[in-house]
């Protein structure tokens, strides 16, 4: 069996949203004749999900390296406060390529010590974080015999989060690098890929679409619910959003809220509607469900396996994206499993990828995230 050299600084028993894509990675591959040997972060982070571990096969050789994100150790209850703006929070954006990168110097040592068994056939990088790729672009200098497959999960400098013009030009000048030095890389959807084409110059054969899906596994719901206070009521149709809203993603759903104070102002109440936000969201979410109390519930994080029985109990799946460039060309990883689990999904995002396929699918119906009447009527034609 070939081995791959998979570095992720995500990866289970971490509950992240990015970990799924490289923990299914592990899982499947060696069905494939490949056996991952993962390099990733040491500690489980705020929201931990120790059975996502107990899914990979019992051989996956894992090595973690000591340092964590600084939020690792930071209670579940942070991103409900508004955070003070400390130094530290104004260095951030100028960090390039991100915060992450104090991890890079022991992650590459590591890396590298593994590779020289000599039994490596392919090292694959996986970002966000992207200075995840500079581990790979350093393993590339030392082993240049070694293909290396880049794999990116969202767009890096030209994410719409990059405003500052030092930090984009830096991004774009380490990114431009990492993907010339890479033998192949790998996206998540079609736009992406071609927006890597038109703005960065990447060959057409060099890069790979390859989309998130779902695991018919974690899609077999067990039907019942062990969140009681996640339960649905019988009686209001219950729409659920499961996941984590931060960012400019926490900015998009305002248009969202305002529409439903339309309905609470309407008097519809909890008897007829119900929205629960399942998760980790930013403090502007909070704050805009504290203003329709009788129509949205904020749940804690849940695992995984819980999410999926969340969804499958849900009347009505509900999808948010940001109203850019990124909300038109990317997915969200929930899509997957929205559509494997057949609810109805009520897209909240601009034209593009996502709503082109819950149309083609005829999985529900999409909304731009601007328009608060349109929404409003989406959810009036519901209810």
């Amino acid at each position: 069996m070939k081995r791959l050299l998979l570095i992720t600084y995500d990866f289970p028993p971490r509950g992240a949203s990015g970990v799924f894509r490289m923990a299914k990675f592990a899982r499947y591959l060696p069905e494939w004749d490949w056996q991952p040997v993962v390099v990733t972060a040491a500690g489980v982070g705020p929201h931990p999900d120790p059975q996502l571990l107990t899914e990979l096969p019992s051989n996956t050789e894992i090595l973690r390296v000591g340092l964590t994100r600084s939020h690792d150790a930071q209670p579940a209850a942070v991103l409900s406060v508004q955070p003070r703006r400390s130094w530290r929070s104004r260095l951030k954006p100028w960090i390039v390529p991100d915060p992450q990168l104090q991890w890079v110097p022991a992650a590459t040592w590591l890396a590298w010590r593994r590779l020289r068994a000599g039994d490596i056939q392919l090292i694959m990088t996986s970002g966000p974080p992207f200075s995840t790729h500079l581990v790979g672009l350093a393993l590339k200098q030392f082993a240049p015999r070694v293909p290396w497959l880049m794999d990116l999960r969202d767009p890096w400098s030209e994410a719409p989060n990059q405003r500052l013009l030092i930090p984009y030009k830096l991004n774009r000048l380490i990114e431009r690098r990492c993907l010339q030095s890479a033998d192949h890389v790998t996206v998540v959807t079609d736009g992406m890929q071609q927006l890597m084409i038109e703005r960065l110059g990447v060959a057409p054969e060099r890069i790979t679409t390859i989309t998130n899906g779902f695991d018919r596994h974690d899609t077999a719901p067990t039907g019942t619910s062990r969140t009681a206070t996640a339960q649905c009521k019988p009686g209001p149709l219950c729409i659920r959003y499961v996941g984590s809203i931060v960012g400019l993603r926490a900015q998009a759903a305002q248009g969202f809220f305002s529409a439903l104070q339309q309905l609470q102002a309407e008097g519809i109440d909890r008897s007829r509607l119900l929205v629960q936000f399942i998760g980790t969201f930013a403090p502007a979410i909070h704050t805009a469900a504290s203003h329709v109390p009788e129509l949205v519930d904020i749940v804690p994080f849940v695992s995984h396996a819980e999410a999926v029985d969340q969804m499958a109990t849900a009347d009505v799946l509900l999808l948010l994206l940001t109203n850019d460039m990124e909300g038109r060309i990317m997915h969200t990883s929930k899509l997957f499993e929205y559509l494997a689990l057949g609810r109805p999904i009520l897209n909240i995002a601009p034209p593009g990828e996502v709503r082109d396929l819950i149309a083609s699918t005829g999985a529900g119906s999409s909304v731009r995230p601007t328009d608060v009447d349109d929404i409003a009527g989406a959810l009036r034609s519901l209810i």
